[in-house]
């Protein structure tokens, strides 16, 4: 989750005093110093796939931290969010964006258990128990999870996902905990979609890591995190409202 350098040394401690100094130097550059305010992105539109801006379109707000990232007990602990708008004709629904997020649900995940019937949000929704297997820089993590996807076909649809158990090598071990939810509402207008993110990651510090030299670093990589999912999902939420619409 978290890597600033590479190790061939066999020797457990050496290795470890390495990373330290190294993470010491990186932050000390002036071309990488990181400061507490550091400015995000002001406004985000995307006009589609193709020069003629035929395609799905959104528009966010800055993404915000739901409160200043913040070490407890020796974990870093960073919430991110954002709400985005994407337009849609009052007759368009939600039943695709359920119907895709569950066929990727499938297609990428094992699957433990489910679907089983629950309420969510005051939503029938189904959850399931999954394994997803990913790299992050070259190391790979493994998360086990509690998916659900609930809706009411129409108006609202809720997505949440919450580890259970993680498992990872190198740097990425330090990973302790990830949660995130997407909130897909209809604008009472009826002019299209309010989609609201909410991510949270937890990174154990190790104890060779100066809290002050961990803490900005984490804080960037949770930023890098939650703004490749974001970019993954709104294409998939936009495209599969635009389809149903179409």
């Amino acid at each position: 989750m978290i890597r600033i350098c590479s190790f061939s040394s066999e020797n457990g401690g050496g290795k470890r005093i390495l990373f330290a100094l190294c993470v010491f130097v990186f932050f000390s550059s002036d071309a990488f110093r990181l400061r507490a305010d550091e400015p995000s992105v002001v406004f985000e539109h995307r006009t589609g796939p193709d020069a003629r801006g035929e395609g799905p379109t959104w528009d966010c707000a800055p993404e915000k931290w739901v409160e200043e990232p913040r070490v407890v007990d020796a974990v870093f602990v960073g919430e991110l969010e954002m709400t985005c708008f994407l337009p849609a004709s009052p007759q368009s629904g939600i039943a695709g964006v359920r119907a895709e997020m569950e066929e990727t649900l499938r297609r990428t995940r094992v699957i433990h258990s489910g679907p089983e019937s629950i309420r969510e949000s005051d939503l029938d929704g189904r959850k399931y128990d999954v394994t997803v297997a990913l790299k992050d820089e070259g190391e790979g993590i493994r998360v086990r999870e509690e998916a659900i996807i609930a809706s009411d076909e129409t108006n609202h649809l809720v997505y949440r996902t919450e580890s259970r158990e993680i498992s990872a090598e190198g740097m990425a071990s330090f990973l302790k905990k990830v949660a995130f939810r997407a909130d897909v509402k209809r604008r009472t207008d009826g002019s299209g979609f309010t989609v609201s993110l909410w991510n949270r990651i937890d990174v154990v510090r190790p104890w060779y890591a100066m809290e002050w030299v961990f803490t900005p670093i984490a804080r960037k990589s949770v930023l890098k995190k939650f703004t490749k999912v974001r970019q993954e999902l709104l294409p998939r939420i936009a495209r599969s409202i635009r389809k149903q619409n179409s």
